[in-house]
């Protein structure tokens, strides 16, 4: 399979590993605005370099598109692939608004095309545990979840887009937008929600808690910080049978009669560009998409209508002081 990425930052640099690494799948055509980062990548590949989007899809057939570029742009970038009727997975977030996801989605129906947003924690072994644990109730009722990812803020993105808010949407779409995508995936829209956030000094935090009628309740928080800190994610899970921890890449099991086990082997941090295990999920989740693709059906696993509500539930962060 054919397959061409733009935007070769941190995440572009991740997709182009784990797509090197694929021996079913062919890298013809690269493209980032910065020429003498293109020509290496492509170099090392044997892919044409690219540094406009329009000149590489006037030239290239590209089975599908991985579309990395800063968030502000995925909507233009994955609608001018689709209607020459290309696939795309785009990074996260699919877009900073509503309208923009309701476009792009409907850009794939009308082309007759997959699409498709790369959120790589439905698709990580340790939350892929958390998700069947809960739907198979296999430990009793979810009761409270705990959720976070918190690094350094982020200074070494193209002309510094990632802090800029509107180019961005800054922590609660780029960071923050991983745990609420992957709680609405889990659980459904919430009933109740509360929302708080820091902006100053520290950096800036952002945590929301979701209240669920009859269900758990839930807490995730994210954080760019000034200080100079290694990025941290992980969860916490308390069932009626167990206790779940997943922190410093390790997920640890805790039943009701004391054992402890670990359902996950070792993390793997073999491909990642951006200080992040990657435990096989950006493999698996581009292998999801172009199984999708050979066998003809829309990738199943992320719906448009959770994406709507992710959005809905982060844009409220724009209403706080």
């Amino acid at each position: 399979m054919k397959a061409s990425i733009i935007g070769l930052g941190g995440m572009g640099s991740t997709h182009y590993n784990m797509l090197r690494a694929m021996d079913d799948v062919d890298i013809i055509a690269l493209v980032d605005i910065e020429e003498t980062r293109v020509l290496e990548k492509a170099a090392d590949c044997g892919a044409r370099p690219y540094t406009d989007l329009n000149e590489m899809l006037a030239n290239e057939n590209p089975d599908f598109l991985v579309v990395c570029t800063p968030s502000y742009l995925h909507c233009d970038h994955s609608i001018a692939a689709m209607q020459k009727g290309i696939h795309v997975l785009v990074e996260k977030p699919t877009a900073l608004n509503e309208d923009d996801v309701k476009t792009m989605w409907k850009c794939a129906a009308d082309n007759n095309v997959m699409f498709m947003t790369a959120l790589v924690i439905r698709f990580w072994d340790e939350y892929v545990w958390l998700k069947n644990a809960v739907d198979s109730g296999c430990y009793g009722k979810l009761l409270h979840l705990n959720m976070w990812r918190t690094g350094e803020r982020p200074t070494y993105s193209w002309q510094n887009w990632m802090l800029d808010e509107e180019k961005s949407g800054l922590v609660p779409f780029d960071l923050h937008i991983h745990d609420v995508d992957f709680i609405v995936y889990l659980l459904g829209s919430p009933e109740k929600t509360d929302f708080f956030q820091i902006n100053g000094t520290p950096g800036q935090y952002v945590e929301s808690i979701f209240k669920y009628t009859d269900g758990p309740r839930v807490q995730a928080k994210a954080a760019w910080l000034l200080s100079k800190i290694p990025f941290l994610s992980g969860y916490e899970a308390i069932f009626e049978h167990g206790y779940a921890d997943y922190r410093n890449d390790k997920l640890t099991f805790f039943a009701t009669n004391g054992e402890a086990s670990h359902p996950i082997t070792e993390a793997n941090f073999e491909g990642s560009e951006i200080n992040v295990a990657n435990t096989s999920g950006y493999t698996k989740e581009i292998k999801y998409f172009t199984d999708c693709i050979r066998k003809g059906v829309p990738p199943s696993i992320i719906k448009e209508e959770e994406l709507l509500t992710t959005i809905s539930l982060i844009k409220q962060y724009k209403d706080l002081i």
